[in-house]
């Protein structure tokens, strides 16, 4: 079943089947009914309740009857639209309750009339901007609808904001309000710190460091009022405090100032004569070189990382200071005792006191004293004046020892050239110079030196310590360098033979104390001169040593050859390799011209000849057969037979000689 509002008007649609000859309509509304196949259209109509509407339809035709029926609901029209609202007028932003009072609908919506719309039936609205809004309130039930509208009349707030000139500050440090407004009459501030003001453009003292919300509230004429809120941020006040021991004191004053400040990272110290200092405890060197005593005012200031500050000041007071000066007559020494004088060079003082090794001595201007032994002492002048300030001067006299010089040598003799080793046994130098005593010097402490004439030399030798006091020895004497005596040989005569083997020898050195022959065949004599006879022929080597009676010595040496008539001399071994080295094997012979015949033969090791020469002069080449071919390497037998002239006897001669290819 269809539900509509009245009047409702309804189309039909007849969908009927079957041919039907005849069609009756009853709209069950009591309205004729109407025969037509399908009527256009028909209206239904509720007064004050929904009424329900069937309607009928009725068929006919040859063969019978046949019906049909749809049941409407049409519903009155009876919506009535009515609200109401908490104020319809105010200053924007305005906010206005709405609350629905209309009866018969079940769909209400508003129109604010500023742009706004809403389907709440009890809304809560803001209207921002000023003006006169018509306000329609729509109510409907799906049937019919009502409408009915109310004004609201919104007044314009006044725009205010403020500027400061600073919006950080340190405490006690005034700060500019500068309002920017529009609209508006007057002007209330709160600080936020329990003050207020009405001046339009106020300057404003924080007293405590903290963070402040300071509110600006602006009237209009019609009495709307806006307020803005801004953190003005105060920063707390350092504290400058500091103290030192003393406010009064004596130039050179070394001021230390003690800074207990509070809240405070940073300081600036000015310490009243231009000077100045950035750390957080100095210490500062007051100097007055004047006659009277000078004020100077110290002043601190302290500043916070906001840069907030605090300064204090304090005076202090420097009296000039004496000025103690002296000299001595000297100021070390390297002899003992010694008296010692001063001279005073003091200014502004009128009073001395001397001392010496912190002892008083004096109190005169000038004093003298004696200093007895080998050390260090300190002479002390304190000079004063009428204002209690003293000053001290020092000055040290240095008494040094003397080195204690000696030395010896375990090789001070012995013969030219004689190298000397010094063994230096000094205490308390520091460098030495030697003099030698031949007219050479040295520097050093462990030195040598080689004597190159004989003779006695004194040797000195000065210490110097580092204070440059310096003592001296000297051995006379000291130093033997004895002569070498020289050995030389003169012989008669040099060369002989066997036949006249006696040579006379002769020492034509210098004089010796010893001399000993040696006469290369195995005989000696310990004479200047001396005859004497070789048994047999050879090359000799003569040797003369001559000694001195301090044990210096020298040597000659000379040859004698005492000819044999003959001789021979055998290799045993050579070398047939073609390399021109040791190439063949031939016996030496001497006195060849007193040879009367010569036979020379080579044998291997079974006694087989293999060659075989009468010629002196022919060497064995280590071939075999005249050549034919050539022995192998190995060891063979040879041998020589010589007759010499005027002799009947033969001289037979063998051996064995190595062949190595």
């Amino acid at each position: 079943m269809d539900v509509f509002c009245s009047p409702f008007t309804v189309l039909f649609n007849n969908t009927s089947v079957g041919n039907p000859d005849t069609f009756e309509w009853d709209f069950g509304d009591g309205s004729p009914n109407v025969f037509v196949e399908e009527p256009i259209s028909h209206v239904f109509f509720a007064d004050t309740i929904p009424v329900d509407y069937t309607i009928f339809l009725y068929l006919e035709n040859e063969c019978g009857l046949d019906t049909t029926q749809y049941t409407i609901t049409v519903l009155p029209n009876t919506v009535t639209a009515f609200f109401n609202t908490n104020i319809t007028q105010g200053c924007s932003p305005l906010t206005v309750e709405f609350t629905d009072f209309s009866e018969g609908g079940d769909q209400i919506s508003y129109n604010f009339g500023d742009g706004g719309f809403t389907g709440n039936a009890n809304p809560i609205h803001t209207f921002n901007d000023a003006g006169t809004f018509t306000v329609y309130q729509y109510v409907d039930n799906g049937c019919s609808y009502d409408t009915t509208q109310i004004d609201v009349i919104v007044y314009p707030s006044p725009t205010v904001d403020f500027t400061v000139d600073d919006p950080s500050v340190c405490v006690n440090e005034g700060i500019q309000f500068t309002p920017e407004v529009i609209d508006v009459v007057s002007i209330t501030w709160d600080f936020g710190d329990g003050f207020t003001s009405q001046l339009s453009n106020p300057v404003h003292f924080f007293t405590a460091g903290n963070t402040y919300s300071v509110t600006m509230t602006g009237v209009s004429d019609n009495f709307c009022t806006s307020s803005t809120t801004q953190s003005i941020t105060v920063f707390p006040q350092p504290v400058a405090d500091f103290s030192i021991p003393d406010l009064i004191g004596c130039s050179p004053f070394n001021a230390c100032f003690s800074n207990s400040s509070t809240g405070a990272q940073f300081y600036t110290w000015d310490f009243g004569n231009g000077n100045t200092s950035n750390l957080a405890n100095p210490c500062f060197e007051y100097t007055n070189t004047s006659a009277a005593p000078e004020l100077y005012t110290v002043r601190l200031i302290s500043e916070s990382f906001q840069l907030c500050t605090d300064t204090l000041s304090i005076d202090i007071i420097v009296s000039p200071q004496p000025l103690a000066a002296f000299a001595l007559s000297s100021y070390e020494s390297c002899s003992v005792p010694v008296i010692v004088s001063t001279s005073n060079a003091s200014s502004f003082a009128n009073g001395y006191q001397w001392l010496l090794d912190g002892s008083p001595i004096s109190t005169s201007t000038n004093t003298s004293f004696e200093l007895p032994q080998v050390g260090s002492y300190l002479t002390t002048l304190i000079a004063s004046n009428q204002f209690g300030c003293t000053s001290e001067s020092n000055v040290e006299y240095n008494i040094y020892p003397t080195p204690s010089i000696s030395f010896a040598s375990p090789d001070a003799s012995g013969c030219v050239s004689l190298q000397v080793q010094f063994n230096n046994t000094s205490t308390g130098a520091v460098s030495y110079v030697w003099d030698f005593g031949d007219g050479v010097t040295q520097t050093g402490q462990q030195v040598g030196h080689t004597y190159s004439e004989p003779g006695a030399y004194d040797v000195s030798v000065t210490g110097t310590s580092a204070n440059g006091c310096s003592s001296s020895i000297t051995l006379e004497n000291y130093v033997n360098a004895y002569a070498i005596p020289v050995a030389s040989i003169y012989l008669e005569p040099a060369n002989t033979d066997i036949y006249s083997p006696t040579i006379v020898f002769y020492s034509t050195g210098t004089p010796a104390e010893i001399y000993r022959w040696s006469f290369g065949d195995g005989n000696f004599a310990f004479v200047p001169f001396i005859e004497h006879t070789y048994e047999e022929g050879g090359v000799f080597p003569i040797t003369l040593t001559v000694e001195s009676g301090e044990g210096c010595r020298s040597e000659a040496v000379s040859l004698v050859t005492i000819e044999d008539i003959f001789n021979i001399y055998v290799p045993n071994a050579f070398t047939p390799d073609d390399d021109g080295i040791n190439e063949y094997f031939l016996p030496q012979l001497t006195g060849k011209v007193f040879i009367e015949r010569y036979s020379f033969r080579i044998f291997d090791r079974w006694g087989t000849e293999l060659f075989e020469t009468n010629d002196p002069e022919e060497p064995w080449l280590g071939d075999v057969r005249g050549g034919e071919y050539y022995a192998k390497d190995e060891v063979y037998n040879w041998q020589v037979i010589v007759q010499l002239k005027g002799v009947d006897d033969e001289r037979i001669y063998s051996g064995h000689v190595y062949m190595v290819r």
